[in-house]
């Protein structure tokens, strides 16, 4: 900045500083930062001397909000009730009289030395005396004592105009002036001395002005945009059981925080398969996450072949039914369809389904009248079959895992559960489509597929990131990102939405950030490539919780947003048996 600045000053060639230009309704005033309390015995009187140890410029509507902001920076305390005025010239005490009368008006408690004080009086301003008594005096007439209010902390704040006959006395004199300033300093009461700035502090406050933060009020080198907490619809957890769920349920929840997500609705199901089926294995992973979850979060409970009358007595705490293409046997269709007609209607069914069985599942979702949602698309084809049952006007949603909008089986060979070029061509030209993106299994069935270690938490923090790079490609907006991975979600699940949000960097590298991100050893296809969107803050639950990547919470502060929107449990009949035959050819 000072070789831009001197650069301006003779007329040189300068690349002006990266920045959003102002609204041309705001400005912006500097205010200068004093390190007087470090500086024994010098006197806090402003001069033609760079006395001044840094400035603080802030942005507002008009220079009384602006200035106020900037006073305000700089650790300047504004004054609550009581005000000293001492005002050396006859001229200044002329001058500052109409704000002192607007100072009464406002209700402030006024106070003045000798002659201050009659000057005041005489114009109709009610106004209480003090004076630098001696020593012998003080503890005699404490209520006059300007040393006491000042080591007391009585007075708010002290306007101090010194005269300007004091650079026609001695070096040796030490004058009373000089000694009030000094207490000011040496008892931190706010001081100002000059009357320009009385003036303009006293018509900001008599303004009442908000003073809320805006993005206005700080600019950076990066672009910073502010986007509600994302929602992450599918978040696998390896381990549900065993001695280390509660540091799975953690690790996952800080790395999905960090990365910018406030909300992870859960998988029923572990790399063991599902492990969520009833009430009793519910009531296991809650004491299991107790005080380790970092996001608010959502269960789901997973369908077996045998579990449908044991899972309608867990409807009402867990946000989904969710029903594996693997958890069933031979006889797929009976079992699926027994869920389908005990599940409440409210809350939507999460399939996984490929192919023929998801052809086969939105038939079911069709003819229960249930909502459905598809889980990890990946094929065109599956893409297709839902677009078609939404064009004939089925409750049904789909999700694709950001991962196979960026990986292919091209890049992996051999790996099934990827897209082929020409699927993730199709998921890109039919984008519209989807509701939502996921982190989803694809992160963590990869790493297992390459002999990785499957941590907790895979995924999270490239999301963001290449969802970025598809903004600056033209393939994506903000407004997508937010839509399918905020409002869908949301939606989707039936929750409430927590109100956080998070400020992202969307030019900055993540690498550069300090905290559990950039630390992370997890696995990455993405390691070493340039990935921009660094989230810089995190505000949930009425706080900020994690700024660069550091915590700045010891107490995870999660909650369980399926006691938050209660459903009711309103169980639907099942359908004739004559359409049910239909469904078998697609088996």
């Amino acid at each position: 900045m000072i070789e831009m600045a001197t650069k301006v000053i003779m007329g040189l060639p300068v690349t002006p500083y990266p920045g959003e230009k102002l609204p041309d309704d705001y400005c912006a005033i500097k205010v200068p930062q004093f390190s007087f309390s470090r500086l024994s015995g010098a006197d806090p009187v402003l001069g033609v001397e760079m006395a001044s140890t840094g400035e603080v410029a802030c942005f507002g509507h008009n220079k009384y909000e602006a200035y106020l902001k900037s006073l305000i920076s700089t650790g300047f305390q504004m004054p609550k009730k009581n005000i000293l005025l001492s005002i050396g010239s006859y001229k200044e005490k002329v001058e500052l009289l109409p704000s002192i009368k607007k100072m009464y008006e406002l209700g402030y408690s006024l106070f003045a030395t000798a002659g201050t004080a009659d000057f005041i009086q005489e114009h109709g301003v009610p106004i209480k005396y003090l004076e630098l008594l001696n020593e012998d005096e003080e503890e005699q007439k404490a209520e006059y004592s300007l040393t006491q209010h000042l080591a007391n902390n009585l007075i708010d704040l002290y306007i101090n105009l010194p005269s300007s006959n004091r650079f026609r006395r001695p070096a040796s004199y030490v004058s009373k002036g000089y000694r009030t300033r000094r207490m000011a300093v040496d008892y931190a009461v706010p001081l100002i001395t000059n009357v320009k700035n009385a003036k303009l502090l006293i018509e900001a406050l008599a303004r009442n002005i908000a003073l809320d933060v805006s993005s206005i009020d700080a600019q950076t080198s990066h672009n910073t945009i502010e986007m509600p907490g994302l929602v992450n619809i599918s978040t696998f957890i390896p381990s549900l059981e065993g001695q280390s769920p509660a540091y799975n349920f953690e690790e996952t929840t800080k790395t999905a925080v960090a990365s910018g997500f406030t909300f992870t609705s859960i998988l029923p199901l572990s790399s063991d398969g599902p492990t969520i089926v009833d009430a009793r294995s519910l009531s296991k992973a809650h004491e299991s996450l107790h005080g380790s979850i970092f996001t608010d979060f959502a269960f789901s409970v997973a369908a077996t072949e045998d579990n449908a009358n044991l899972i309608e007595h867990v409807s009402g705490l867990t946000s989904a039914l969710y029903l594996p293409s693997k958890a069933f046997g031979p006889e797929k269709l009976s079992a699926a369809s027994t869920h389908f007609a005990s599940w409440v209607e409210t809350k939507p069914i999460i399939t996984d389904c490929r192919t023929t069985d998801l052809a086969s599942t939105l038939l079911l979702a069709s003819l229960y009248n249930k909502k459905i949602h598809v889980t990890g698309v990946t094929r065109k084809e599956d893409l297709a079959l839902v677009q078609m049952s939404k064009e004939k006007n089925l409750a049904v949603t789909c999700d694709v895992s950001v991962y196979a909008l960026f990986l292919t089986k091209e890049d992996y060979p051999g790996v099934s559960f990827l897209p082929s070029k020409e699927d993730q061509k199709a998921l890109w030209d039919n984008i519209e489509i989807i509701d939502a993106f996921s982190v989803g299994t694809l992160p963590s069935r990869l790493a297992e597929f390459l002999g990785k270690p499957v941590t907790p938490g895979l995924g999270f923090a490239d999301t963001l990131p290449l969802l970025f790079r598809a903004v600056s490609e033209g393939k994506l907006t903000i407004a997508d990102i937010i839509s399918k991975l905020h409002d869908a979600p949301i939606q989707i699940l039936g929750l409430t939405d927590n109100e956080s949000t998070i400020e992202v960097d969307t030019d900055r590298l993540i690498s550069s950030l300090k905290g559990k991100i950039s630390s992370s050893s997890n696995f990455s296809p993405f390691a070493g490539q340039p990935l921009k969107g660094a989230v810089e803050r995190v505000h949930m639950n009425g706080q900020t919780v994690c700024l660069e990547g550091d915590f700045l919470v010891k107490e995870a502060l999660g909650k369980e947003s399926a006691f938050l929107v209660q459903h009711s449990s309103k169980l639907v009949e099942s359908q004739p048996d004559t359409p049910l035959g239909i469904i078998f050819g697609f088996f």
